[in-house]
Formats: structure tokens, sequence, C-alpha cells
């Protein structure tokens, strides 16, 4: 079994991986912003919302695939010392300083003038929910959910 472990080795990057991951990412955008918001019934909408009724599955394929580069990432290393705290440590330095951009982004944007960020003053749910991750439990809890 441990030689079965040792001898798996995974590229450092697959480009089929990565145009996967990406058009499940397309995927994803084209039915949350394109699919979902065509509401008139012409043919042309008709015809689009049939292509793109199965997008939603986008976000399988992403899970599945960053599943399975993460556990490669892990079976390579098996052996290593440190091994969760190495894996967590990397991943750490990789997702945080880009969640703090967006955090950033969200701060400054919240403070112009622009019109498009009406919908955080006026929300029933408060900001903080957002940057500690449990506004969907607060919309539950509100009955706001689409």
């Amino acid at each position: 079994m441990k030689e079965e472990l040792n001898s798996f080795r995974l590229e450092k990057n697959i480009p089929e991986l990565d145009g996967l991951l990406g058009t499940a990412i397309i995927m994803v955008i084209v039915f949350h912003y394109f699919s979902c918001l065509i509401v008139s019934n012409d043919p042309f909408s008709f015809v689009f919302r049939g292509l793109t009724k199965l997008a939603w599955s986008g976000v399988d394929l992403f899970f599945v695939l960053s599943g399975f580069l993460l556990g490669s990432i892990l079976m390579e290393n098996v052996g290593s010392k440190n091994y969760f705290k190495t894996f967590y440590i990397r991943r750490a330095f990789r997702i945080i300083p880009i969640y703090f951009v967006i955090l950033l982004l969200f701060i400054i944007a919240f403070n112009s003038k622009l019109t498009f960020n009406e919908w955080l003053i006026n929300d029933k749910i408060p900001l903080y929910s957002y940057f500690i991750f449990i506004q969907n439990y607060l919309m539950i809890f509100h009955q706001l959910w689409i």
C-alpha cells in the first residue's frame, strides 16, 4: 500500500485540468449572470435558456476537480514531516491574501458614493455577517432567499 502511495506522482501542472476548471467557472458565471436573468419569451431567449440549463453543474465539476487536485497534493506528500501543518500553511498563504484584497475592495466600494452598494446599506442582513461568512444562515433566518 505504501509503495502504491509513493509511486503516485501527478504532474505539477496539467493544462487540460486547468482548462476544465476554467470551463467550470465560466459555466457557473453564465448560469448565474445570464441564464437566470433572462425573463423574455422571445425565441432567442428560449434557446439560450435551454442551452445553459445545465450550466449549474459547473459547481459540481469545480469541486470534483479541486478535490482531485488537493487530494493529489496530499498523496504526494504523505510521508513528509509536518504533513498537515505544511498543507494548511500553504493553503492559508494562497487563500488569505486574496481574501484580504477582496475585503479591502469591498470596504472601498461600501464607503464610496456609488449607487451599486445601496443594497448593502438597506439590507436586513447585518454587514458584519458578510465578513465572517454567516450571511447564508441569516438569509434563512430572515427568509430572504430567492
